[in-house]
């Protein structure tokens, strides 16, 4: 009996010995079984079981950095916010490579984050700035704010890293082609023309090289690189379209010739018809390509983008009764949305309000929640400036597509433009519920909030959060010094705001809190200045 207890007490260590043992080697085996799934479900693009499967591994090893870039891919391929999340976890398991900091800055700027972005590049170590790939992601960065010379600046670097490296220089020189200095132009164009003789950037590098000849009235220049560009088999029709640009502003006798050919050429191709009565009309040629389209077969007018071509000559016209006429009884399938939004136009014109609102209702519903239906939609409204039209197709689209934040930048613009202080406050709240990094839009929150008296516990937290992470932006600064003023500690505001140099304070925005604030303590006479002085920039009601 006691030899049996002792048998069974041996196999029970034995087991227990290899459960010990056997554990971490089977959670390690599932964890590359569910790995590899998720790999594979990514490479076809199944998402739903990619997802699982990465899920699967996280559950067993929450900080498997593979497991977490997939989900990241996959966050980013639907375009969704939370592929900046996933790309920042990503960053904090592996903070020392260098593609995990660029893979985030890039997913910022493809969602429109831009403020993130320039945080993420300034997390970049600085052992890995030295390099080409860091170089060209600043320089994109600089872009998305605007700031060319800077842009210019990181990709002459990124060069100098990489000098054999084609894409660097084209896009270099494209940049520079914007310059105001005649030497970067000049340097431009001997970079493009040297890659003009590479079948690989031969087509880009004309097509710029004809774009900046014509803008300059280098006609002989432009006639010498469009007719290349359209004589070689990899050009787009827009592309070749530049031979007619070029030849219509240099005057040349060749024009009406190199018209009636290239009409010939796009004879069964609706695409290209259109693209060429949207050519016609663009350069005051409404009239003949009206002439041109009408002569062409019946069936092919019902084609949908030559019935749309036909309708851009009647609205050219500003013909809107016969534009009405025109589209009434069409039926354009999946593009129906912009006929009944053409219609609609067509009705406002003639002054006709209850049909048209009715017909762009008709307009959004056939759009349903299709992303490029309602962005075309936006823009048509855009042209037309109709700005009531503009808001709910852009809220239409924040709602549906989160992960589109252009929409989000348009409604800032939209409501900055039409001084839309409750509209703004709106925007800002979504942008922050989108990314709660996002320090700019967060100021914004607690400077509006604290304008319209809304949710002022949270905006004096905000102000206060903002300006703790960057104390010395004076425009932060001045949201923080708002909100001490409204919580009765103007002196201390004013404190806050003493401490940037003179042209800081005389900043419009800037100037008007510190104005405010100096005559609320009582200096009258020196507030003046600065009152005056904000009265020079775009203040919201």
């Amino acid at each position: 009996m006691i030899k049996k207890i002792i048998i069974g007490a041996a196999l029970l260590l034995v087991l227990a010995a290899g459960l010990w043992i056997g554990g971490p080697i089977y959670r390690n085996s599932k964890q590359r079984q569910f790995l590899a799934q998720a790999r594979d479900y990514l490479a076809k693009s199944d998402f739903t079981h990619a997802i699982f499967a990465a899920r699967q591994t996280l559950a067993i090893n929450p900080a498997n950095v593979e497991a977490n870039r997939v989900i990241a891919q996959i966050a980013e391929n639907l375009r969704s916010d939370q592929a900046i999340a996933w790309r920042m976890k990503v960053v904090a398991l592996e903070p020392g490579v260098l593609q995990n900091h660029l893979d985030l800055v890039r997913v910022a700027l493809m969602l429109g984050a831009t403020v993130r972005a320039q945080a993420a590049l300034r997390d970049v170590p600085e052992t890995n700035r030295n390099t080409s790939a860091y170089q060209q992601m600043a320089a994109l960065t600089a872009i998305a704010n605007d700031d060319v010379a800077l842009a210019a600046a990181h990709f002459a670097q990124a060069a100098r890293l990489d000098p054999d490296n084609k894409k660097i220089q084209f896009d270099l020189a494209v940049l520079n082609l914007q310059s105001r200095e005649p030497k970067d132009v000049d340097a431009a164009r001997v970079v493009l023309d040297r890659l003009r003789a590479d079948p690989a950037w031969r087509v880009d590098a004309l097509r710029h090289l004809a774009t900046v000849s014509l803008r300059s009235k280098d006609y002989p220049k432009a006639l010498e690189y469009t007719a290349e560009l359209a004589a070689d088999p990899n050009a787009a029709f827009e592309d070749r379209l530049m031979r007619l640009t070029a030849l219509r502003t240099s005057h040349s006798p060749d024009f009406p010739a190199a018209l009636a050919q290239f009409q010939t050429e796009s004879a069964g191709k609706p695409e290209d018809i259109n693209t060429l009565g949207s050519w016609m009309i663009a350069n005051d040629l409404a009239d003949p390509a009206l002439a041109w389209l009408g002569s062409l077969p019946g069936t092919t007018r019902a084609l949908q983008p030559v019935a749309a071509a036909m309708a851009d000559c009647y609205a050219a016209k500003k013909d809107w009764a016969g534009l009405q006429t025109l589209l009434q009884d069409q039926n354009w399938a999946d593009a129906d949305f912009a006929r009944l939004a053409l219609v609609s136009r067509a009705f406002k014109e003639q002054k006709r309000t209850v049909p048209a609102q009715a017909t762009w209702r008709s307009a959004v519903n056939a759009a349903g929640n299709r992303l490029p239906a309602l962005s075309a939609l936006f823009r048509m409204a855009k042209n037309w400036e109709w700005p009531l039209e503009q808001e709910q197709l852009l809220w239409a689209i924040v709602e549906g597509y989160p992960g589109e934040r252009w929409a989000l930048q348009s409604l800032n613009q939209l409501y900055l433009a039409t001084g839309n202080t409750a509209g703004l406050q709106k925007v800002y709240v979504t942008l922050v519920q989108f990314d709660p990094t996002d320090l700019v839009a967060k100021n914004n929150l607690a400077d509006i909030s604290l304008l319209l008296n809304l949710q002022t516990d949270r905006a004096h937290e905000l102000a206060r959060e903002v300006r703790t992470r960057y104390p010395n932006d004076p425009v932060f600064a001045s949201t923080y010094a708002f909100s001490l003023h409204l919580k009765g500690k103007t002196v201390d505001g004013l404190k806050a705001l003493e401490v940037f140099r003179e042209e800081d304070l005389e900043k419009p925005s800037v100037a008007l809190t510190y104005g405010v604030l100096l005559a609320a303590s009582g200096d009258a006479t020196k507030a003046k200045k600065y009152l005056d002085l904000a009265e020079t920039g775009k203040l919201l009601p």
